[in-house]
Parts: structure tokens; C-alpha cells; sequence
């Protein structure tokens, strides 16, 4: 994966969800920075031999195409499933990684936007 680093031009809050015991035999579902990392973010829908393709459907991802984002970061913090982003007004959970496209600097993940009533409900441990 060849990335130009002047692409990298969203700054992000990493989080990843942390589940505490609430004594009542179930969890409290909380969220702890990890910290601020720059990231290439792109909107869903890609242009392949002139015609639109959601990235859900090329990637087999089973998430809203509309809400879903192609996410690449340099590999300091490895982005997995039970974390999520925050990028200038929206939250972004990571569903997925590409590992087909993997380099050794480089991360590749897809995210979904979450709205403000699931927040901590689509980013799973």
C-alpha cells in the first residue's frame, strides 16, 4: 500500500472500550483515549471502471454503505475492532481490517459512523 502522507490530514481521538463490573452481574460500558493519531479518512463509495461501489459490498462488510469510511493510519497504534474514532463531529466504530492490503507503516481499516443513540452499542470487544 503506497499512502502520500500530506493524505493524512484528519487528527483523531482513538478510543477503546473498556467493560467494568457494575456489581449488579452485569457491565459498564466506558470508553478510555488512547490517544490523538493522523489519519487518511474517505467517504464509502468508490469509482471502479467508472462505476460507484460501496466498499461494504466489495469487502463483504455488512454495515450501512452511507456510514461507512475507508480509515488509514501509520501502524503506531494498531486500530481493532473494540475501538472507535472521534473525528471532528462524528464517532467512527472500526468494523474491520484489510489485511490483504497490509504494509509494514501503513493501516487499512474500514469504520462505520455511529450515531448518538449507539454510541458504544457498534463497537464490539
Amino acid at each position: 500500500m503506497i499512502v502520500d502522507l500530506n493524505s493524512l490530514r484528519a487528527f483523531v481521538r482513538v478510543q477503546k472500550r473498556v467493560l467494568t463490573d457494575d456489581k449488579k452481574g452485569g457491565f459498564r460500558e466506558t470508553w478510555s483515549d488512547l490517544g490523538f493519531i493522523w489519519a487518511a479518512i474517505k467517504p464509502g463509495v468508490i469509482r471502479v471502471n467508472g462505476k460507484s461501489e460501496f466498499l461494504s459490498e466489495r469487502y463483504g462488510i455488512r454495515e450501512p454503505a452511507a456510514a461507512l469510511y475507508e480509515v488509514i493510519v501509520r501502524r503506531e497504534v494498531s486500530l481493532k475492532p473494540n475501538m472507535r474514532l472521534i473525528w471532528n463531529d462524528k464517532t467512527l466504530a472500526v468494523v474491520s481490517q484489510v489485511t490483504k492490503e497490509a504494509s509494514s507503516i501503513y493501516q487499512k481499516v474500514f469504520a462505520s459512523e455511529v450515531t448518538s443513540g449507539e454510541r458504544g452499542r457498534r463497537a464490539h470487544a
